[in-house]
């Protein structure tokens, strides 16, 4: 049996400072859970960040990320996956996200893979 760690690590998100947080836009999106659909996916709402960024949590296009904290009421939006889209915005990770890496998959098949259990349990 293969075991999760097998085929994928976890990269948890940054502790951005809040006092950098904006809605002034610039090339620095800030993501966060508020960022995903209910039911796995992507939606535009966009906070940026103006402070210094380590290079490690700027996002690439195709990357698979998942929420691992719901503040919501309802909880709607935990363990949901969403691929960063192709854009030219710096997308940046907080610490209520986390990076899956691959290491022996593709992303997007995972990307079904976890949205199919999220549906069905």
């Amino acid at each position: 049996m293969t075991t999760l760690g097998e085929v994928l690590t976890i990269k948890h998100g940054f502790a951005f400072s809040g006092e950098n947080i904006t809605d002034q836009e610039n090339e620095n999106i800030l993501l966060t859970p508020g960022n995903f659909l209910v039911g796995g996916g992507w939606k535009d709402e966009k906070k940026y960040f103006n402070g210094e960024i380590p290079c490690d949590y700027v996002l690439k296009k195709g990357n698979l990320i998942v929420t691992m904290t719901d503040l919501s009421k309802d909880g709607d939006i935990l363990v949901y996956p969403a691929l960063i889209p192709d854009r030219s915005d710096k997308n940046l990770f907080t610490k209520l996200l986390k990076l899956v890496i691959i290491i022996i998959s593709r992303k997007k098949p995972l990307y079904y893979i976890l949205y199919t259990i999220i549906l069905y349990n």
